[in-house]
């Protein structure tokens, strides 16, 4: 293991190395990282509004109100206009990162390069919504496992479905009037019959 040596030397005094360490502990405190955020408002632009859940404790060991932090961009997974979207809603609980420069003026021009407009490291103003934490259960999901893809809510597609295999449903199915292939009515038993559709009209029964 290797050894960490203070800063302080024997030309050092101890108001000289007291000064100094407290600069750097200062510099630090300023330096932001991550920080736990609760969603305020959801923005048309796709940004949020957030507020910090862990304030910060002034000299004399006061609690500081925190302030709104707001137009915070959301990390996305999207390439090019392709995307997997997921909706932030007022009370979510998300964790927020912050950029080494500033990014306001990148968000203003019409994200194209952009100088930073303060020389800050890390500055609030360059925060981005990394992701939720501490969330309730969800009600609606889409489950990934190593045995498959499970989907918990309404799905609606607006666009066409490809299917290499079967459909099975427990449910009732309903088709439009371009519906064409082959189906399966389970009927009761023996009465189960297959039902073959060309753009909408049963044109066998057997």
């Amino acid at each position: 293991m290797s050894e960490i040596k203070s800063s302080k030397t024997n030309q050092t005094d101890n108001n000289a190395y007291n000064l100094i360490e407290h600069l750097i502990a200062q510099r630090l405190r300023h330096i932001n990282t991550f920080k736990l955020c609760r969603v305020v408002a959801v923005n048309d632009d796709k940004t949020l509004n957030v507020i910090n859940l862990i304030p910060e404790i002034n000299a004399d060991g006061k609690i500081v109100e925190p302030v709104i932090w707001k137009d915070f961009p959301i990390l996305q997974t999207q390439g090019s206009k392709a995307a997997f979207r997921i909706e932030y809603a007022v009370d979510d609980i998300v964790l927020c990162g912050f950029c080494d420069r500033d990014i306001y003026a990148v968000k203003r021009n019409g994200k194209k390069q952009a100088a930073p407009i303060t020389p800050q490291i890390t500055p609030l103003t360059a925060g981005i919504v990394l992701g939720a934490v501490l969330f309730d259960e969800a009600e609606k999901y889409i489950k990934i496992t190593d045995e498959g893809i499970e989907i918990k809510g309404n799905v609606f597609i607006d666009g066409s479905l490809s299917v290499s295999g079967g459909i099975s449903s427990t449910g009732k199915m309903e088709a439009g009037n371009g519906a064409s292939g082959t189906f399966a009515d389970s009927g009761q038993g023996a009465s189960m019959k297959t039902l073959t559709i060309e753009k909408g009209i049963i044109t066998n029964i057997t």
